[in-house]
């Protein structure tokens, strides 16, 4: 080929003919015309050399195979004719085959290739001249496609009979509620009896609700994400009254009086005096006991006797003896015949036969309680 021929063998030829022509006409050629073929050969001589010196390096690129070529044609598909390239209608080629080629050039072929798609829980088997994943996942007309929905990653490059799998992504948002537990806080109370308790406030558990994010692959849980989470309901803790009082000493008949003293006329003995009494009232219905009338135990005391009003009262045992005479302050005399739940310490529940009377009595506090005895003075 001309490109390997030295120069001074190709400009050998061309002299020697200008020679034998010079000879011939020597007699009848003017000096004028051996400038011009003198000339001429300097120019043939100079493109030549420019032809020699121009050669282009190209990098081609054919199935992921790079190859370095030199050539000196200037089209790419002189460079393909050149070359032994066959290109098919379905091969992918990054020129155009009428692209005048610079050096530096690279020219990318790639031929269709095999793989196997799985979409979701079905394969089939497409060609393809992508050069990775993401490529052939834009062939497919999926323009935006999650890195979490495609595997193998999307840079990774395209093979013969690589599986490459687009997932059904669903994603789903719950909300996930968590009870928080409320604490029990104690407080002193003194109007109990020391080893009694009161609940004043019922606790109530709080609520803390987190948004949690699910995704999953053709039905299958891949991922867990916590989006977010916030206390809709503050726990409320439960109050308990613990009773600090001392016990007092157990009354009975032969207890000592403590002093004798005179109300309305009435002159009595006290076994004990007690002060700051709390007063409140009830009756025998539904609001206050929980029975109805004809319910069995309806209007009956702790003691057995029938709810008597002027009389009744429902008092704390371990403070004043069940069928005991007391005298209220502004009150009068009344018999311990009844107890209840909330009637604990310096508290005397007095009865009325009128809800509405109990009602409008409220309740009373700084009392002076006499505790007489078994026997109405």
């Amino acid at each position: 080929m001309m490109e390997n021929t030295p120069l001074s063998r190709i400009l050998e030829p061309l002299k020697v003919g200008v020679i034998k022509s010079y000879a011939v006409i020597q007699g009848s050629v003017r000096a004028k015309t051996m400038t011009t073929l003198t000339i001429a050969i300097a120019v043939a001589a100079t493109s030549l050399v420019n032809t020699i010196v121009s050669a282009k390096e190209i990098t081609l690129v054919v199935n992921g195979e790079k190859t370095k070529v030199s050539t000196h044609v200037n089209t790419v598909d002189q460079l393909l004719y050149q070359q032994s390239i066959e290109v098919a209608a379905n091969d992918y080629i990054s020129l155009a085959g009428s692209t005048a080629l610079k050096d530096g050039q690279t020219l990318v072929i790639r031929q269709p290739v095999a793989i196997q798609l799985q979409l979701g829980n079905q394969t089939q088997t497409i060609q393809t001249t992508a050069a990775d994943v993401q490529s052939f996942v834009k062939q497919l007309g999926l323009k935006a496609v999650s890195k979490n929905a495609v595997s193998p990653a999307l840079h990774t490059p395209i093979t013969a009979n690589m599986i490459v799998a687009l997932n059904d992504v669903k994603t789903v948002v719950v909300e996930e509620k968590k009870s928080v537990p409320f604490e029990t806080v104690t407080k002193q109370d003194a109007r109990l009896m020391k080893g009694r308790q009161k609940v004043l406030q019922s606790g109530k558990a709080g609520q803390i609700v987190t948004k949690i994010e699910k995704q999953y692959h053709n039905g299958k849980l891949i991922s867990v994400k916590e989006i977010s989470s916030a206390e809709t309901q503050k726990a409320q803790n439960r109050i308990l009254a613990v009773g600090t009082a001392k016990r007092v000493a157990i009354l009975s008949a032969d207890s000592p009086s403590e002093k004798v003293t005179a109300k309305n006329g009435v002159d009595f003995q006290a076994k004990r005096v007690l002060s700051n009494f709390t007063l409140s009232a009830y009756d025998a219905g539904f609001e206050s006991t929980g029975k109805v009338k004809g319910q069995k135990g309806y209007g009956k005391t702790r003691t057995g006797t029938t709810v008597t009003e002027g009389r009744t009262i429902a008092v704390d045992p371990d403070v004043i003896p069940l069928g005991w005479w007391v005298y209220i302050e502004g009150i009068g005399f009344r018999r311990a015949e009844d107890t209840g739940s909330a009637i604990q310490g310096n508290r005397i529940d007095v009865y009325f036969d009128s809800y509405q009377t109990a009602l409008n009595f409220g309740k009373k506090r700084g009392y002076t309680v006499y505790v007489i005895g078994p026997e109405k003075p």
